[in-house]
């Protein structure tokens, strides 16, 4: 329950992404400018700041490495923490030739990195990436069309993932509702399911993660879901931010996360309100 404030200088950037690196370090990253902080956490003499990572959507700590992609051109970065960061960090692709423009969500499995992007300013069409670290090459497949991949989860195999209608800047929505889509590791075959009606257009999916009950929770605006892989229905699913509305769509927004003890805490920034659920009880 220790808490520590360091007194990390001032940056004129604002908070964008952070996640937990394969050291047990906290990375962060700034908006609109990029840049990336390191925290150790109950230390109050150990944090940096780097230059050289542009603006990160999605971080993973996956086998001892950190990846970064980051804007624009859905750019993706390897960073060793055994080298030091100015011989650690190495660029590895970006999605110029898939049109791909800001990648927002990120996972891992199968020995594999799934990376959700929104497509390039004007376009739509939104894409899945599988990076193999192992063999230093990429895989891109286009889950659902004319919608962006908002937001993934890694189960037994399979990906989990969720959409939306919205595409890069200047672009106009073909679509009225956002989508769940599994995509299968193996057979490489998608198949997509709409979510429940509830009387509104969801149109965008932006958290998805496995719960300790083996199902996948997820927000599609402001309502939380429960989607069921054994028989892929969502079997729950409940208005938590009735204020929540995107409109045409958005790029992402929630955050969902699992603690030790099992159970899930969520929020999202338009619903400015955090949600406490356990997924032992059964929903509803």
């Amino acid at each position: 329950n220790h808490k520590f404030a360091p007194a990390v200088a001032e940056a004129p950037t604002t908070l964008n992404n952070i996640g937990a690196g394969p050291e047990q370090k906290i990375y962060s990253s700034g908006y609109l400018t990029g840049g990336t902080g390191v925290y150790t956490p109950d230390r109050t003499d150990l944090y940096a700041q780097y230059d050289g990572v542009g603006q990160t959507y999605g971080m993973i700590g996956y086998n001892n490495m950190m990846y970064f992609a980051t804007y624009p051109n859905a750019r993706f970065y390897k960073y060793d923490p055994s080298l030091g960061w100015a011989t650690g960090r190495t660029f590895l692709f970006d999605s110029v030739a898939e049109e791909q423009s800001r990648p927002v969500a990120t996972t891992s499995g199968n020995s594999k990195i799934y990376i959700g992007t929104i497509a390039e300013y004007g376009l739509l069409q939104g894409a899945l990436t599988i990076y193999d670290p192992a063999t230093n090459t990429k895989t891109v497949r286009y889950p659902v069309t004319n919608q962006g991949v908002s937001a993934l989860a890694y189960y037994n195999g399979k990906i989990y993932g969720g959409t939306t209608i919205a595409g890069g800047i200047g672009s106009v929505p073909t679509e009225t509702n956002a989508k769940i889509f599994v995509y299968d590791t193996n057979t490489f075959v998608t198949t997509t399911y709409n979510l429940p009606s509830v009387g509104e257009a969801l149109t965008a999916i932006t958290a998805m993660v496995v719960a300790p009950d083996n199902k996948i929770w997820g927000f599609a605006e402001g309502w939380l879901f429960v989607f069921n892989p054994s028989t892929n229905t969502v079997e729950y699913i409940v208005d938590k931010f009735p204020s929540v509305d995107y409109g045409t769509g958005a790029w992402y927004d929630a955050a969902l996360q699992i603690t030790q003890n099992g159970l899930l805490y969520g929020t999202i920034c338009a619903g400015d309100r955090v949600i406490l659920e356990d997924p032992s009880v059964p929903a509803g």
